[in-house]
């Protein structure tokens, strides 16, 4: 099919002509493999077309308040959220300097969770970015909930809790019912 351009149907009788572009990404040298005998050498020339490559994250970090901007968007349209959050003050500054090792997906869950948190909070507060090394504990969740416990989770959180986690389960019973029960 990457050759000829053409496939045929489980019981089809004529080859029907395809026009497809194969994008194929991977963080290993295939070259290299292919030397070693790992990875097949005809798919590496059938893929091998036109390389692009594209440093990490950490490598490119011009790109990453365009890359914030961009998913802070997108959240907010998946979520259906208008309001655009301003930024906290030193906020990208932060972000620029971090190692990023889980690359641009990190960055991206990072956005998610930020505007997340933001909606629990005073929304007139500006986005942080207070949790670079990874999601909280339970114990900090426990805490976040007990610190806001006259006030009920948003629409845009409870979304995001899934009750079949042992995590979720962990949580007292108080701040289960508060996660679950509709907002008021």
């Amino acid at each position: 099919m990457l050759q000829d351009r053409l496939v045929e149907r489980v019981g089809g009788v004529e080859p029907i002509e395809v026009d497809v572009r194969i994008v194929a990404a991977t963080h290993r040298n295939l070259a290299e493999m292919v030397k070693e005998g790992r990875f097949r050498e005809d798919l590496w020339f059938r893929l091998n077309v036109f390389p692009i490559h594209i440093p990490p994250l950490r490598q490119r970090k011009s790109d990453i308040p365009s890359l914030v901007h961009h998913f802070i968007d997108r959240k907010l349209k998946a979520f259906g959220l208008s309001e655009h959050p301003v930024l906290a003050p030193g906020a990208m500054e932060r972000l620029t300097a971090y190692a990023w090792p889980g690359n641009v997906r990190e960055l991206e869950n990072m956005v998610e969770r930020a505007l997340i948190r933001h909606q629990s909070r005073d929304e007139n507060l500006p986005l942080r970015f207070d949790d670079l090394a990874g999601e909280r504990s339970d114990i900090e969740v426990r805490a976040l909930l007990d610190e806001k416990s006259s006030r009920p989770l948003t629409p845009l959180m409870r979304s995001c809790v899934d009750t079949s986690k042992p995590s979720f389960n962990r949580l007292t019973a108080k701040s289960r019912e508060r996660m679950v029960r509709p907002h008021s």
